[in-house]
């Protein structure tokens, strides 16, 4: 086999190559899909239907930041690539479609985490307002306490002295 015979034969394997990418994507196995196209692009790297299809590959996989750049690329090569400027369009769309989808659900959980840090705010300052008056009630109940004990003991003197003077007065007799 000459140079020109192999040339021929690596060209026609490109075909091959992209018929087996569109299996894959009709099978949703995108990434064999993506490999597909490399091997197609590795022989002939500025191969249209290549970039195309490995684009839609990507964008498929979520990928849409490299999807975007194959499609640029390919938009600037080929500026009339009416197929190409509506993946492109794809693209962006659901790279922005994204993005607003994620602020939501960061807004959201700041907001609930916000709301979450002020329900323990409330709980602790609850807490510690219930633990203020437990003390306030056991320093209450032992002036108490000792209020008590205070009265008791001079009525207790008091009554040893009652005593006493009968004490003498039958060791009289």
């Amino acid at each position: 086999m000459n140079a020109e015979q192999k040339a021929a034969a690596k060209k026609a394997q490109i075909p091959c190559h992209l018929n087996i990418a569109a299996c894959e994507m009709y099978l949703k196995n995108y990434r064999a899909a993506v490999e597909a196209c490399d091997k197609a692009l590795k022989i002939e790297s500025d191969n249209v239907k290549a970039r195309l299809r490995k684009a839609k590959a990507l964008f498929m996989m979520r990928e849409w930041e490299d999807a975007k750049v194959i499609l640029e690329c390919l938009i600037d090569d080929v500026p009339d690539n009416a197929e190409a400027k509506k993946e492109l369009a794809a693209v962006k769309k659901a790279m922005h479609d994204d993005e607003v989808k994620h602020r939501g659900q960061y807004k959201n959980m700041f907001s609930r985490l916000r709301q979450m840090e002020e329900e323990e705010a409330k709980a602790k300052a609850a807490a510690e307002e219930a633990e203020k008056k437990k003390k306030e009630e056991e320093e209450k109940a032992k002036e108490e306490a000792e209020k008590k004990k205070e009265e008791e003991k001079p009525a207790a003197p008091a009554a040893e002295e009652e005593k006493k003077p009968e004490e003498s007065s039958e060791m009289k007799d």
